[in-house]
């Protein structure tokens, strides 16, 4: 025995009381430790006669130590690499640990955050932030993420919190997670400057289009009724062809500006309590000229039963007149039908414009209201337009809380509806 194990003998003798010892000896070449307790013999005269030696061989229980003791130094070393902010709090809100991207934030050390109330250290607060997500995760115990930007932080962040549980499920804590997301409002930012800059350009060009063309339009049309002296047959013709296209052109730029106004939020709806049969008796009066060109029969099939409902008059007939557009663009022969009826599941009034034209396959339906989306059937269709018509519509339907869509196939029509919620 060594000399260090002969001192603890003699130690043990003297005190005369048990001891436990970890030692370490070879065994064939393998390295064992074991738990040793050495406990004094004695005689009647309670003299140390000698020693009793019991040993537990823990080889693998320190092993299994070492590998745990590896994996928590493992799991402190990726806990503090995360760049983002990290810290775990129980459910009062105590944090419990942190990484060091979360002390650096603060300008402190992780161990002198641990055991204060995170909305002491955050938002400089005697009680929880009223916006805490993590109250919301302790009703419905779900993950949450919110912006969040408190000028004692003094930076936007993404925050993430998610619930931690007990064997019961119950709430204990929650992992915080927090993203600076500094660059991305920045850049948010950016692209909203440039969006303001690309809608009062668009704007601009728009109106700076309509004037000259409406005297186009207006010279045109004195000269087409015999105002500025006879003309001829031939004349007539070119000068008629001369009218549609400033109509289409009139059409593509009101189309241009509309899109940009409902973009922008500059659209103003005039909520009241309507007839939408009457909106589209106005409308068949007014496209029944078209449709009379192309021999088509322009026809409506009221439900007169239907309640009045609020909606904005001028913008559900703007809707009205783009899809009845659509149906006389692409049908060349048979009939337009609009019908109203009430949707007693939605609790709405839906408005259905059928047409006879060729339809379009079931997969291209989707992009029907995409804007400057153009599709073409079967037949090549070469009409012309910005493909804004049906993506203004969809925004005006979606601005009335409505919603609309489309049903069609090959060869098979195309059906439009759109519904208005009935409202008191």
């Amino acid at each position: 025995m060594s000399e260090k194990y002969r001192a603890d003998d003699k130690r043990i003798i003297k005190s005369g009381k048990s001891e436990t010892i970890e030692e370490k000896y070879l065994q064939d070449g393998l390295e064992t430790i074991v738990n040793t307790v050495k406990t004094p013999i004695t005689d009647e005269q309670g003299n140390v006669t000698g020693i009793l030696g019991i040993f537990w061989d823990i080889t693998e229980q320190k092993k299994a130590q070492e590998k745990i003791k590896q994996a928590a130094e493992e799991w402190d070393r990726t806990f503090n690499t995360i760049s983002d902010l990290v810290f775990i709090a129980d459910k009062e809100l105590n944090i419990l640990k942190c990484n060091r991207a979360f002390a650096a934030a603060l300008k402190t050390k992780p161990e002198e955050i641990i055991g204060k109330k995170c909305y002491e250290l955050l938002h400089k607060s005697d009680k929880p932030w009223p916006n805490c997500p993590f109250e919301v995760a302790k009703i419905d115990k779900k993950a949450h993420m919110q912006e969040v930007y408190d000028p004692n932080i003094g930076i936007p962040l993404l925050v993430t919190v998610s619930p931690l549980f007990d064997d019961k499920q119950e709430v204990i804590g929650a992992v915080h997670i927090a993203r600076d997301i500094t660059e991305l409002k920045k850049n948010e930012n950016k692209l909203k400057e440039a969006m303001r800059i690309k809608s009062e350009f668009t704007s601009m060009v728009s109106h700076e289009l309509r004037t000259p063309l409406t005297a186009i339009k207006e010279g045109i049309a004195i000269v087409l009724d015999g105002t500025a002296g006879k003309i001829a047959v031939k004349q007539k013709e070119f000068l008629n062809t001369a009218k549609r296209n400033v109509d289409r052109l009139a059409r593509l730029i009101n189309d241009v500006l509309s899109f940009q106004r409902l973009e922008a939020g500059r659209m103003e709806f005039k909520m009241e309590k309507n007839n939408i049969n009457v909106a589209v008796k106005e409308v068949q009066k007014t496209m029944t000229p078209l449709a009379k060109e192309k021999k088509l029969n322009l026809i409506s099939k009221l439900d007169k039963k239907l309640p009045k409902t609020k909606f904005d008059k001028d913008s559900i007939t703007q809707v009205l007149t783009n899809i009845i557009n659509n149906a006389l663009k692409f049908t060349e022969k048979g009939s337009i039908v609009i019908s109203t009826k009430k949707d007693r599941k939605a609790n709405a009034i839906r408005v259905s414009v059928k047409d006879t034209g060729p339809g379009i396959k079931k997969q291209d339906i989707s992009k029907l209201f995409q804007r400057f989306e153009q599709i073409e059937s079967s037949k090549e269709r070469k009409t012309g337009g910005t493909g804004l018509g049906l993506a203004i519509s969809k925004e005006i339907i979606q601005k009335h809380k409505g919603k609309i869509w489309a049903e069609s196939g090959l060869n098979k029509g195309m059906t439009i509806h759109f519904i208005l919620p009935i409202k008191a």
